[in-house]
């Protein structure tokens, strides 16, 4: 395939909306499952946990003359532990993160799919996903621990962002090697980083603004009705919500961008399954 034009902010963000308008049922099911569930366990997890935490840091009553000062409470056993929320709040965010590699691994693969016309259905590509679990779940390590060694210094740090948005994609759609899937990215985002980083900058800047609005209303809701009541529980929902949202949306962009990449670098056109997932 021959490079075909310039890259474009504009057909990546028009392409983000034709992958959701091709498969919005999977999308929406997948977004579900792998996003908002998990973030309202968390959210669950975390109240129960800061509930248990308040009961048992309440000071004791004054000790009466005969009467000797009852005990703190600790948390010294792994029951204790357990008992007092800290363990449900740990699964409960390993979950959120299992859930979170999920789904930029199946809404990475369904966006590249809806756009390079790959008609194999949604369960399917669930299906490819699940067997690249092993390959994703390293390669997101690897992501992870070079992100910390590049942060020591800023710029190492924004341009393993850019170099490597498109691992994911890389490695569900092309016979690769995890580290193959990191020079592969490298390859594809090869002048065009500023650019990708400049998106996700505003993508970054745009998250913020919405969870910060989200945790506005969450705060008045629950200031105005503080029992536990209608409006509580619409508040509990809210921030599961958002989050679903925003992760949906990144990890459909990130497919788009995949897509726009190889379009840019070897001409890749509709309808070239194929040439995507061969």
């Amino acid at each position: 395939m021959m490079a075909a034009g310039s890259f474009s902010t504009t057909r990546v963000f028009a392409g983000v909306r034709a992958a959701f308008v091709r498969r919005w049922m999977t999308i929406v099911a997948l977004t579900f499952v792998f996003g908002f569930a998990p973030s309202l366990v968390w959210e669950i997890a975390i109240r129960i946990q800061t509930a248990v935490s308040y009961r048992v840091d309440i000071p004791p009553a004054a000790p009466g003359p005969t009467q000797p000062a009852p005990p703190r409470a600790s948390v010294s056993t792994p029951t204790d532990f357990l008992s007092h929320g800290v363990g449900m709040a740990l699964a409960a965010f390993a979950l959120v993160t299992l859930g979170g590699r999920a789904l930029a691994a199946t809404l990475n693969a369904l966006s590249v799919a809806a756009l390079t016309g790959d008609p194999r259905s949604g369960g399917d590509i669930l299906l490819a996903c699940g067997r690249s679990a092993g390959p994703l779940a390293l390669a997101a390590l690897l992501y992870i621990l070079a992100l910390l060694a590049g942060g020591i210094l800023v710029v190492p740090a924004l341009i393993i962002l850019a170099a490597w948005s498109v691992i994911y994609p890389v490695l569900l759609t092309e016979k690769t090697t995890v580290l193959g899937a990191f020079r592969r990215s490298a390859e594809l985002t090869r002048g065009h980083r500023w650019l990708i980083l400049g998106l996700r900058g505003l993508m970054i800047v745009g998250w913020f603004l919405i969870r910060t609005l989200a945790g506005m209303l969450i705060v008045r809701l629950l200031v105005s009705e503080p029992t536990w009541d209608a409006t509580a529980t619409v508040a509990l929902l809210i921030a599961p919500a958002v989050s679903a949202l925003t992760d949906g949306f990144y990890e459909l962009f990130v497919g788009a961008l995949y897509v726009e990449l190889r379009r840019v670098k070897e001409g890749l056109a509709p309808g070239m399954a194929g040439e995507v997932f061969g």
